[in-house]
């Protein structure tokens, strides 16, 4: 009597399933997803799709698709270790024109779902965006140091990129108004800036070379007995500890005889 091997069979099922996202592409991609999903479930591997359709409704795109999987009947094969995804790669923030608003964008080979966690000022990581997307805007975001990083989400892992920062300032100062004759006491000050808590004010003889006469919380500040001469000025408006850019220059000529005092307005 001769035995033969029994060769083993792989039986086929279709496997149906619908999704809905905000473009035909994230959509198709998730509805075929999902019937891989449903044939795995049932014991189906080595899927193929067989087509798909979609539509738009109410804002979104409504897919459906249809897969062929197939069921190793023969015992199964020895499976090899997963290994985790290679990590997205996160971009440098891209700032708006507003110095506010800032753009994080990332990326991988396949696309995949991922998980945008941000950082204010050292503090813990919270979930800003969850989704397909490749990218997301902080709008108008208050002045502090920001630290993004990003999750791929899959199945079996949670892969983090490496991490990147943006550092919001105060809005720079606008240019100061026309230049000024005043005494040798003369007071400057300036319109507070929102969200500031703090001013530095700065002064030069005319040589390029500026020095910190001012740092504080006030708007006003006093020069007391200076010689006759011209003498420029700025302003930085500063929030948390992260200071703007200085205003433009505005000047300053101390007449000895002047009176009285007269002062000087600087727009920050």
């Amino acid at each position: 009597m001769t035995a033969f091997a029994q060769s083993s069979e792989s039986i086929p099922m279709e496997f149906f399933a619908g999704a809905t996202g905000y473009g035909d592409e994230e959509a198709i991609e998730k509805a075929i997803a999902a019937a891989k999903y449903r044939g795995n479930q049932a014991g189906y591997f080595n899927c193929e799709t067989l087509g798909y359709s979609w539509y738009e409704y109410g804002g979104r795109v409504h897919a459906s698709a249809t897969v062929r999987c197939y069921k190793d009947m023969g015992p199964p094969p020895t499976q090899p270790p997963t290994q985790p995804p290679p990590p997205p790669t996160i971009y440098e923030p891209v700032r708006g024109n507003n110095g506010a608003d800032h753009t994080v964008s990332w990326s991988t080979p396949e696309p995949a779902r991922y998980a945008l966690e941000q950082s204010v000022n050292g503090g813990g990581w919270t979930e800003r965006y969850k989704g397909y997307g490749t990218n997301w805007t902080a709008p108008l975001a208050a002045p502090a140091n920001y630290r993004y990083r990003v999750k791929l989400i899959t199945n079996a892992f949670e892969v983090y990129s490496s991490i990147v920062s943006i550092e919001v300032s105060t809005a720079p100062p606008p240019p100061p108004v026309a230049p000024s004759l005043v005494a040798p006491t003369h007071t400057v000050t300036w319109i507070a800036s929102p969200n500031a808590d703090n001013y530095v004010l700065e002064r030069s003889v005319g040589d390029n070379s500026w020095g910190r006469v001012y740092s504080g919380p006030a708007n006003a500040w006093t020069a007391v007995d200076m010689q006759a001469g011209i003498y420029h000025y700025r302003v930085s408006a500063c929030s948390n500890g992260s200071c703007s850019t200085a205003s433009g220059e505005s000047v300053f000529q101390v007449l000895v005889d002047i009176a009285p005092v007269l002062q000087y307005t600087l727009y920050p």
